[in-house]
């Protein structure tokens, strides 16, 4: 099982957020968490390792770390 972390800025802009949107992040961020295969759920960005994940009109930027099982956001 992966552990999500978001950064301070990630944090404070998701703490912004209305309650429905919150609620459909972590639901997606929970079935990352979950799988074995998080990059599954996520699309490669161009030119760095970090990867994207589309919540509605949201866009997440996810850098995932295997030896470690954590996702940074």
């Amino acid at each position: 099982m992966y552990i999500i972390e978001f950064s301070k800025l990630a944090e404070k802009k998701f703490n912004k957020l209305d309650k429905s949107i919150k609620k459909r992040i972590i639901n997606k961020l929970k079935k990352i968490r979950k799988s074995n295969k998080p990059r599954h759920f996520l699309e490669p960005l161009k030119g760095v390792t970090a990867r994207k994940l589309r919540v509605g009109d949201y866009r997440l930027i996810v850098d995932v770390d295997d030896e470690k099982k954590n996702c940074f956001l």
